[in-house]
C-alpha cells in the first residue's frame, strides 16, 4: 500500500485541536499533526495544507462547523519516499471522511491512479515568476476566490515531479499572510493590501482577477516551463525540471559563467541553479539540525 495513514481531528476554542480516529500514526506523529499538519493562519472552510515532516508528507483538510469556531478536519501521511501522485487528487478522499465520520481503507498505487482528477488546467499570464520563485524558496501570494486558487495550486502540482512537491509547503487558503508558506492563497481583501506591498518585496503575487502574476525572478528555463504549462504537457514538465536539476550531477557551481558555458545553458539559468543550490545546502544543513525544519518552508 502506498497510502496508510489517516486521521479526524476535531476543534473546538476550549480543547484546540484532538485527534478522535486515526490509523498507522504513532504518538510522535500525533503531535505533528496537532501542531504543524493541520491548515493555519485563521483557514476558512475547505481550506488544505501540505507538508513535510521529517520522513512523511502531510495533507489535511478543514471543515468549520460552527460560529463558535469549532472545526474537524480529515488527514493523511505519505512517506515521501512513496508520494508519486498529485496529493490534490486526494481531496474526495478527504471530503469523504468529513462528511461519514471514518477513515478511509488504505490506498495502493492502481486506485491512486484512479483518483486522478481531469481539470480544465488554470494558467495565467507570467507563469513564468511563479516558477521561479518556487525555485528559489520565495513564496507565491494569490490573490482570489478558493475555487480558482485551488484550480491553480492543483494544475501546478500537475506538472511537479514529486520531488518537488515533496518539498513545498502549500496553505489554499487563510485570512492572514505567513512569511514561510511556499504556496498561499488569500482573498481579495482590503486588510491585506498593506501586507501584500510589502511581501511583494520577495514573492510573486497573483492576481486572478486580472490574471497575472507579478515577480522578480524569470529565465529562459522558467519561461520553457510556462510554455509547457500552457500547452498542457506536465509529463514533459515534469521531465524538463528533473533535467534541469541533473545539470548539478554533484558540482559545486563557483562561478555561474563558467557553468554556463560547460552546459551550454544562458548565464540566468546558471545563476538560478547556483541560487538553488545553495539555498538548498542551507536546507538540508537545518533539516540535520531540526527534523521539522520543513515546517518553515521550501522549494525544489
Amino acid at each position: 500500500m502506498v497510502v496508510e495513514k489517516f486521521a479526524l481531528v476535531h476543534i473546538n476554542r476550549v480543547q484546540g485541536p484532538y485527534i478522535v480516529k486515526s490509523t498507522g500514526f504513532s504518538s510522535e506523529d500525533t503531535q505533528k499533526i496537532l501542531v504543524f499538519a493541520l491548515p493555519s493562519g485563521e483557514a476558512v472552510h475547505g481550506s488544505v495544507k501540505f507538508i513535510r515532516l521529517g520522513a512523511d508528507f502531510y495533507g489535511s483538510l478543514i471543515h468549520t462547523t460552527g460560529v463558535d469556531g469549532s472545526a474537524k478536519a480529515s488527514v493523511f501521511a505519505v512517506d515521501v519516499e512513496k508520494l508519486n501522485f498529485n496529493p490534490f487528487d486526494l481531496s474526495p478522499i478527504l471530503e469523504n471522511m468529513l462528511e461519514t465520520g471514518e477513515l478511509s481503507e488504505p490506498l495502493d498505487d492502481l486506485y491512486l491512479s484512479s483518483l486522478h482528477i481531469s481539470r480544465e488546467p488554470s494558467i495565467i499570464e507570467g507563469f513564468t515568476h511563479v516558477i521561479g520563485s518556487l525555485f528559489l524558496m520565495e513564496r507565491v501570494i494569490v490573490v482570489g476566490d478558493h475555487n480558482s486558487v485551488l484550480n491553480l495550486f492543483a494544475t501546478i502540482y500537475d506538472g511537479l515531479p514529486p520531488s518537488a512537491i515533496a518539498l513545498l509547503v502549500c496553505n489554499t487558503y487563510t485570512t492572514s499572510l505567513h512569511e514561510h508558506i511556499n504556496l498561499q492563497g488569500v482573498s481579495h481583501d482590503e486588510d491585506l493590501a498593506d501586507e501584500l506591498e510589502i511581501a511583494q518585496k520577495n514573492s510573486t503575487i497573483v492576481l486572478l482577477h486580472a490574471n497575472r502574476a507579478f515577480g522578480l525572478f524569470q529565465t529562459p528555463f522558467t519561461d520553457r516551463i510556462e510554455k509547457l504549462f500552457v500547452e498542457k504537457r506536465f509529463e514533459d514538465a515534469k521531465q524538463a525540471i528533473l533535467e534541469f536539476v541533473e545539470l548539478l550531477n554533484n558540482e559545486n557551481i563557483n562561478s555561474s559563467s563558467d557553468f554556463a558555458k560547460r552546459h551550454k545553458i544562458s548565464r540566468a539559468d546558471a545563476k538560478l541553479l547556483k541560487n538553488f543550490q545553495e539555498r538548498l545546502e542551507l536546507r538540508e544543513e537545518m533539516r540535520r539540525k531540526n527534523p521539522l525544519f520543513d515546517v518553515t518552508g521550501g522549494a525544489f
